[in-house]
This record gives C-alpha cells, structure tokens and sequence, in this order.
C-alpha cells in the first residue's frame, strides 16, 4: 500500500512538472536559452520562429521583444540599431497593451535619435570634406 502511496505521489509529482511549461512556452523557454548561452544568431532565429506560430498572443509579444532586445544587446556582436528600431516598431504596433510598451517606446524614440544624429553626421562630414577641398583650391590658387 506504501508503494502505492509512492507511486501516486510521483505521478502528480511529474504531472505538475509536465504542466508547468506549456508545449506553447517551450520554444520560447527555447529561445530565451540560447540568448543566455550568448548564442544571439540562433536565439534570433529561434524568436523568429515563434512569431505566428502559436495561439498565445503573450508569446508572441514575448518573442517580437525579444528579438528587437537581442539586436540592441551589447554583447552581441552582430548588434544593430536600425533593425532594432524596426523591430521595437513592430512590437509596438502589435502589442499597444503590453506592459513593456513605454520601455520599447523609449528604445524606439532612443534608436531613432541615434539614427538621425548618424545620418546628420554623414551629412556633416561631407560638408566638412567639401570644405578642405575649398581650402585646398585656395591654397593651391593663392600660389
């Protein structure tokens, strides 16, 4: 009866386990994973994966977070703001209700000031190098 007892209680013991984790979540579990193992590339191309491919709207936002976070991450190497930037754009057209909405729109309004100090600063130094060639025609003018 004992053994019973025993068997019974491993029973609800692995069920609980078995529900803890959704078959939904697991690929995010997954993914979120891989982002920890520094492995950005793959956890990228397993958020991507994610997105469509399930009921839960939450895991969708989880994943499209994610991988706009993963772009902008300082220690990946492959980081990249622009594509940041159109990435917390998409979450926060899909996801207006989402917790982490001010805090993608910061990203965003931050990624978008960088994006437009850049492209100012192309635009400066081409000033810049139109204005040493003035010079120099002058210098060479002047002689």
């Amino acid at each position: 009866m004992k053994q019973y007892g025993i068997l019974v209680a491993f029973i609800i013991l692995v069920q609980s386990c078995a529900t803890a984790m959704t078959p939904i979540q697991s690929p995010l579990y997954h993914a979120d994973n891989l982002f920890r193992a520094r492995k950005y590339e793959a956890a990228l191309a397993a958020y991507r994966d994610i997105l469509g491919t399930n009921r839960d709207p939450a895991v969708d936002a989880d994943a499209q977070f994610s991988i706009a976070y993963t772009l902008i991450y300082y220690d990946n190497p492959a980081l990249n703001y622009t594509k940041a930037m159109d990435e917390f754009g998409k979450f926060l057209l899909s996801y207006p209700h989402d917790s982490r909405y001010d805090e993608a729109q910061s990203w965003f309004m931050l990624l978008r000031a960088l994006s437009e100090t850049r492209r100012e600063n192309t635009i400066l130094n081409k000033k810049i190098e139109q204005l040493k060639q003035l010079d120099i025609r002058r210098e060479r003018s002047l002689r």
